[in-house]
């Protein structure tokens, strides 16, 4: 039975600032976890506890261990205040607020307000993204102190020398509010990916396991998707974001087998000369925890020092141990603990390239190198070895095999204070404080521990939001903080408020930035009853290669005069063509009673006529809230005007040229302006143009006015099934300048 000092009561769960977690709230997840309060300090002058959530009690243990105590709490206090505006800003703009392009002057508008109370801020911003040591340099000569900051920075992969201002103004600020605490997932870390992976089910992504990236496909200088190892092909709609590093993020473009822009070539032989961080050391043991004494530790997490005058970024100097079964029970039997331990990022990788894994000489070095990592656990275990039941050793060349880094690295060894390697610009003009997201080729987006400064998941994390942002247009982007912001009075700094609206007017057009927009190629096949009924299959076999959407037309016999087909095909399509897009468009009265049935028969857009429902406003928003796209049916004589309240939350509007089940007279000339005007509309409304399909009589006599006007989605029906050659047929209809491909009726 394992005695452990009973933690601090906490109060109850609540929003924090920790971005990760703004993300969960902002995807409605959950993570359950157990909290802590500390963490351990195994140094050469024995044990302490750096306790989180009391400022007093963090002044005490200054007192206590410091060699001036009262002068390390003085020039503490000091730093603090000499940060304090900068720490401020925290709270005044968030990771969740930024994007690189033009749009950030929009999205981080709202802090403003702090700017033009706090405006010393503007002298100090430089110091956010320096290096914390030539203010730590001014004011700390303290040398506890000056340790202990170096080591909060050593978890960006810097001492206080080569680490940003802007990661320790987060301690300074947050770490000894009251209700601070470190977070333990129960069921261990693997926890945290689940929750994404739910998020990201939630609004219709997919994560697809065991498939391996082999190369990042380009063509026409842009990234168009990647084949993976097993050799299927995944086709990016918007773009490819690798969370590769940089170093192996270019060898999957491989550019001596493919045609790459020119400046892939030398971003490749640039990042050849590029400092990066060593790899690192891990231990995992299992131990038997029967009749073991921990009440002189109170938290999972330790760090230990072997030297101080040595680097922390030695490897055989720090490392860190976390026995997460203190707290979690879920994560090992009975009587059992299970501990990780692992250097600092600093393991050379040059001794262990000449090693072939499993060779004695591989197994030796291994256990030498791992010595100094048993020695770390056992100055708190002594009998650790006694108790162990089962243990591993990961080496740098097991970290670049399993987490397919080059040369197991843990990432890009850039300091503060130097010039950010591939740094970027904000529209093309205002510097970019970070290593560049984007990369020569247009379409390639980069994320990871590589693109923000410091190591592991916060940098990881940052660099995601700050990517995931940066692919969308700024609307959408304020949209999000806006609903986020409302969620708790906690997060109501993440409003950029209407302040906004003065820089959106002029970076609008400009997000996202040229090289991430995609002229979406659209393809509809509708009302697929116009397929030969006994030869359905072939049919839609003949063009399923050139036409991403079928478009399937179903009509009731009542608010259409013909009746065609329901669920029963829609849910066989499905099953036959899983890859294709199904357009359902619903010519139905109450089209609210048959969103429930399409959706659950696979229909990807639904759309519905404004007249068909007198709650049209809300079966737009069950149709979005069901995870499929929505569309809205415009005959020809409705007007645009109905879609001022819904055009941002719709992905496609179809424009009638007939009255549908009427045929007759084509109203292509009212079509061609009807179109214009949903251009003007969303411009107006500063939201996307959605897709605009035009439906009822397309042929090749009208399609080129209807896409000059500004249509990408031709719907087309009895011309092509009728033609000898139906995927010639399809071509027919475009010329070969045109970006947008025709979708069929």
């Amino acid at each position: 039975m394992t005695t452990l000092s009973k933690p601090r009561t906490l109060p109850a769960r609540r929003p924090s600032l920790n971005p990760l977690r703004i993300v969960f709230d902002m995807l409605d997840v959950k993570m359950p976890v157990e909290t802590y309060t500390g963490l351990g300090y195994w140094t050469p002058t024995g044990y302490w506890r750096f306790p989180i959530g009391s400022k007093s009690a963090f002044e005490d243990l200054l007192m206590e261990q410091a060699e001036d105590g009262p002068l390390a709490v003085e020039e503490w206090n000091k730093l603090r205040k000499r940060l304090s505006t900068l720490g401020g800003s925290t709270t005044a703009v968030s990771l969740l607020n930024l994007r690189q392009d033009a749009g950030f002057l929009a999205t981080t508008a709202g802090s403003l307000p702090f700017v033009a109370t706090h405006p010393d801020v503007f002298l100090d911003l430089p110091l956010t993204f320096d290096s914390l040591h030539k203010t730590v340099d001014q004011i700390v000569t303290v040398p506890f102190l000056r340790n202990f900051i170096d080591t909060m920075c050593i978890f960006c992969g810097f001492p206080a020398k080569g680490a940003m201002t802007a990661h320790m103004l987060y301690i300074l600020e947050r770490f000894f509010e009251e209700s601070a605490c470190y977070s333990v997932p129960i069921g261990g870390t693997c926890k945290m990916g689940e929750a994404l992976q739910e998020g990201l089910e939630k609004f219709g992504g997919k994560l697809q396991m065991n498939a391996h990236v082999n190369e990042i496909i380009v063509e026409n200088g842009r990234a168009t998707g990647v084949r993976l190892k097993n050799g299927n092909v995944v086709t990016a709609k918007k773009a490819v974001v690798s969370n590769a590093t940089p170093f192996d993020t270019v060898k999957m473009l491989k550019p001596d087998e493919q045609e790459v822009p020119e400046g892939v070539i030398t971003w490749r032989n640039e990042l050849g000369k590029l400092p990066r961080h060593g790899a690192i050391m891990h231990l995992f043991l299992a131990i038997d925890a029967e009749d073991l004494d921990l009440s002189h530790i109170q938290d999972p997490a330790h760090l230990v020092v072997q030297d101080w005058g040595r680097s922390l970024q030695d490897s055989q100097n720090l490392c860190s141990f976390f026995i997460p079964s203190l707290l979690d029970k879920s994560v090992c039997p009975p009587g059992k603990h299970v501990i990780h331990v692992y250097s600092s990022g600093g393991e050379p990788y040059e001794p262990w390239e000449k090693l072939t894994p499993g060779s004695e000489e591989y197994e030796a070095y291994k256990e030498d190198r791992a010595k100094v990592l048993w020695e770390a656990v056992e100055r708190c275990i002594p009998d650790v070895r006694e108790r162990l039941e089962f243990s591993i050793i990961g080496s740098p060349l097991a970290h670049e095999a399993f987490l397919r880094r080059d040369r197991g690295t843990y990432g890009m060894a850039w300091a503060a204070g130097t010039s950010a390697p591939h740094a970027g610009n904000l529209g093309g003009v205002l510097p970019f404080p970070f290593p560049n997201l984007k990369t020569p080729v247009d379409g390639l987006l980069r994320c990871g521990d590589s693109c923000f400064p410091g190591i592991g998941t916060p940098s990881a994390a940052a660099s995601g939001i700050i990517a995931a942002n940066t692919m969308n247009p700024v609307g959408k982007h304020i949209d999000m903080l806006k609903e986020l912001s409302q969620r708790d009075p906690l997060y109501k700094f993440l409003d950029p408020g209407p302040y906004a609206n003065m820089y959106r007017w002029a970076v609008d057009g400009m997000t996202p930035s040229k090289e991430l927009r995609v002229e979406e190629k659209a393809a509809t096949v509708g009302d697929v009853a116009k397929a030969s009924i006994l030869n359905l299959a072939a049919d839609l076999d003949a063009i399923k290669e050139v036409v991403p959407w079928f478009h399937c037309s179903v009509q009731d016999g009542s608010f259409v005069p013909k009746i065609s087909f329901g669920a029963p095909l829609i849910a066989a399509l499905r099953k036959s063509y899983p890859e294709i897009i199904l357009d359902v468009k619903l010519g139905c009265i109450n089209p609210e009673n048959r969103v429930d049935e399409m959706v659950k028969a696979g229909a990807d857009i639904l759309s519905i006529h404004p007249e068909s429902t007198t709650q049209f406003p809300a079966v737009i928003n069950k149709i979005v809230s069901s995870n499929v796209a929505a569309g809205v049916v415009l005959n020809p004589g409705t007007s645009v005007s109905v879609l001022e309240h819904v055009l941002g939350d719709i992905d496609v509007v179809v424009v009638m040229l007939v009255n549908p089940g009427w045929g007759g007279k084509k109203y292509t000339p009212q079509a061609i302006r009807k179109i214009e005007q949903i251009h003007e509309l969303a411009a107006s409304l500063h939201v996307p143009v959605p897709h605009i399909s035009v439906d009822g009589g397309v042929s090749t006599s009208n399609s080129q006015s209807l896409l000059n006007a500004g249509a990408n989605v031709l719907v087309a029906g009895g011309s092509i099934f009728s033609a000898a050659d139906k995927a010639e047929a399809v071509a027919s209809l475009l010329e070969p300048s045109t970006p947008e491909i025709a979708g069929f009726e």
